[in-house]
């Protein structure tokens, strides 16, 4: 006999086996970078990032977050460690100096609740909720902190062509633009089948980062060049390739 309550334990083990296997290292074979050349920063910047962390700096980072958020494992909103700064602090601080020491911490700071929002009105599927993780204040004023102080060198290690997590950037351009110019692959004689063609004294190409021969190429196709950001169909479309900023 199954019960109501055997039912319920059931479907919870089989959520948690569905998000478990993508959530998880599995270990096992990972690709090597170690051939790969990347871009560097100075010493001077490399050791800034290396500081002890400043009580200015950690409060700033709790200022700058978003106080009204849903509460992780910890139970505490940002809102509390920002309205209760004076009274929290030097445990915060505290928390940081042994970050910093130890360069490690409990692994029950960054555990999380996992929350399946719906995407719609009815749910018939577990494909039909969006997973969130609520995180600990703690865990997610480190990162901010950790954060602040990259974003002072990314602009230093970030490719020009990069468009994802980077602000400014939107990381649809380079979909939209790699579908665009297969579509004229594909459809490159509809012109003479229907009748239609392109107006190329409307045209513009809109080069994805550091692109030298685009002038040559606007001569060859007979139409201008565009720049970042511009529009399509109406919308928005990136920023300019040297907006680096995090």
């Amino acid at each position: 006999m199954v019960t109501g309550f055997q039912k319920i334990k059931k479907f919870q083990r089989g959520v948690v086996r569905a998000y478990q296997e993508p959530l998880s290292d599995p270990g096992g074979w990972h690709p090597s970078m170690s051939s790969m050349e990347f871009d560097g920063i100075e010493s001077e910047e490399a050791a800034r990032l290396e500081e002890m962390f400043s009580m200015e700096e950690v409060y700033l980072a709790i200022s700058e977050l978003n106080g009204d958020k849903a509460p992780g494992p910890d139970g505490f909103p940002i809102a509390f460690w920002q309205f209760c700064w004076e009274f929290v602090k030097d445990e915060i601080i505290g928390f940081f100096k042994d970050f910093y020491e130890r360069g490690k911490f409990v692994r029950s700071l960054n555990s999380t609740f996992l929350v399946l929002v719906p995407k719609k009105g009815r749910t018939d599927d577990l494909r039909d909720y969006r997973p969130i993780s609520l995180v600990g204040g703690l865990y997610k004023i480190l990162a901010k902190v950790l954060a602040n102080r990259l974003k002072k060198v990314v602009s230093k290690v970030v490719s020009p062509t990069q468009n994802a997590f980077v602000e400014g950037r939107q990381i649809l351009d380079a979909a939209l633009i790699a579908n665009e110019a297969i579509y004229s692959l594909l459809k490159g004689n509809e012109a003479a089948i229907s009748g239609l063609s392109i107006n190329l004294n409307k045209s513009e190409i809109l080069p994805v980062g550091r692109v030298e021969i685009a002038e040559v190429l606007a001569s060859k196709l007979g139409c201008k060049v565009g720049s970042l950001p511009s529009t399509y169909l109406g919308l928005p479309l990136g920023a300019p390739h040297k907006s680096v900023a995090i």
